[in-house]
């Protein structure tokens, strides 16, 4: 398993750092935490083609990451 500090965000007006999960066996998984203090906000991933994407209530959710500044294809 990998995992990996790939770039930064903007959420809900905050900087968050995004990181990328690898396990063997499955999609990557981004996850993003506040970088102020590393609270959680958001996972997203695929499965069976479809995005499933959780986010802290309140938080405005991110763009696709084909849109996002620095984001990798997947």
């Amino acid at each position: 398993m990998r995992f990996s500090h790939v770039g930064t965000d903007r959420i809900a007006g905050e900087t968050a750092d995004r990181y990328r999960l690898e396990p063997e066996g499955l999609d990557p998984i981004l996850l993003w935490y506040r970088a102020s203090d590393q609270l959680w906000l958001q996972l997203e991933t695929r499965r069976e083609s479809r995005v499933l994407r959780y986010r802290l209530a309140g938080v405005e959710p991110l763009p696709p990451p084909a849109a996002q500044p620095g984001a990798s294809a997947r």
